[in-house]
Formats: structure tokens, sequence, C-alpha cells
């Protein structure tokens, strides 16, 4: 990631935190319409589980890096995922939701340079975190050295 980049996800990410409700709600709707059988893997309430994901999204964009790599706390939260059945193709979709959500959220502001970083970001979010959750836990840092 380029510090431009990152500078476009970092101003961004302070309209979402300011709708952070709003957000969390649209991004857990788009994502079960899009895989309905997922809504059975969270024991907390929507509400709840909304309050998570924008403290996750949180973690990983105050710790963003140009090398890429992610804050131990985030690689703890994707073996945590893993324990939780969280597939491959549950990260392709939650991807999907969360392009959709900030382009909704965010609006005319979700330009294609702010599009872009995203998904560039969330493509190496969810590459480390599906290598992290599919390593034993002492090796679960690995996936985070291995960057691109």
């Amino acid at each position: 990631m380029t510090q431009d980049e990152i500078t476009l996800i970092q101003r961004s990410f302070s309209r979402i935190f300011a709708q952070k409700a709003r957000f969390g709600a649209l991004f857990y709707e788009r994502f079960f319409a899009l895989n309905p059988e997922a809504r059975a893997m969270f024991q907390t309430s929507i509400t709840r589980q909304s309050e998570m994901l924008i403290e996750a999204l949180a973690l990983v964009v105050r710790g963003m890096r140009t090398d890429g790599a992610l804050p131990p706390k985030a690689l703890q939260m994707a073996a945590r995922h893993g324990r939780y059945g969280v597939t491959p193709d549950h990260y392709a979709q939650m991807g999907e939701a969360l392009m959709d959500t900030l382009a909704e959220v965010l609006g005319d502001a979700f330009d294609t340079e702010t599009r872009e970083a995203w998904q560039r970001a969330y493509g190496r979010l969810s590459e480390i975190m599906i290598a992290a959750a599919a390593e034993p836990a002492p090796d679960a840092m690995a996936a985070n050295r291995n960057t691109s």
C-alpha cells in the first residue's frame, strides 16, 4: 500500500466512524443477503456485532503500514475467525458487502481512487487473515511477515 492509499482510507474511515451504527447495520444486511446461512455463525446481536466490526476496522485502519503488515491483535482476530468456521468464501462475501456499504455510506466521497484503495487494503487483509486462520496459533505471525 502506498501512503496516499492509506491516507484515503483513513480519511474515509473517519466519515464511516461518524455513522458507525448505520454502517454496521447496512454491512450485515448486505452480508446476510449474500450468505443467509452465515447468520447462524453469530452468537451476539447484530447491534453488538456491528460495534465489533467497527472496532476491528478501526484497529486495522489505525495500524495500516505501507509494508502491508497487520497489528498483532488483527492476527489474533483472524485465528478466532478460523475457529468460528469462517472460510475464504466468507471473506469474499464480506469484501463485496464492505464495498457496497462503503459506496452507500460515503456516497460521492467513494470515488475511484478511494474505492481502489479500499479494495487493495481489503484484498491484502483477507489474504493475511485467511493464512493466519489456517496456521496453528504460534505460527500465525508468519502470515504477517510474508508481505507482498
